[in-house]
């Protein structure tokens, strides 16, 4: 799902970039795109400006599967959200969006980050 909503947002993005993204070694990020490839959901091309590039696109059937994927997630988001009493809602977000600035990149793509 998440491969999907990354292809959803930057359409067109390297296979290299889209591992990286995912935090996927190469041969995981290859598995899953030939794996996305083989059930229809993305293409596969050829960049022309560099023949060892691929570029990943959305099919038909990957792009309805991505919106709904991403519609799904935001309706939970807001589900979530609106739990929240009204005169906290402001200060739960404000809070979300400096935990998500403070994290470092390698905590974002689930890896250790060293304590020190």
């Amino acid at each position: 799902a998440h491969a999907l909503l990354e292809l959803l947002r930057s359409p067109g993005i390297s296979q290299g970039e889209l591992g990286k993204r995912l935090a996927l070694t190469k041969s995981g990020i290859s598995r899953l795109v030939a794996r996305l490839e083989e059930n229809g959901r993305i293409v596969r091309r050829v960049d022309p400006a560099d023949g060892r590039v691929r570029k990943l696109t959305l099919t038909d059937p990957g792009l309805k599967l991505a919106k709904a994927i991403n519609k799904s997630s935001l309706s939970r988001f807001a589900s979530l959200v609106g739990a929240i009493p009204a005169e906290r809602r402001q200060a739960v977000l404000d809070a979300l969006t400096l935990l998500a600035e403070a994290t470092p990149e390698r905590v974002r793509r689930g890896r250790d980050v060293d304590p020190a």
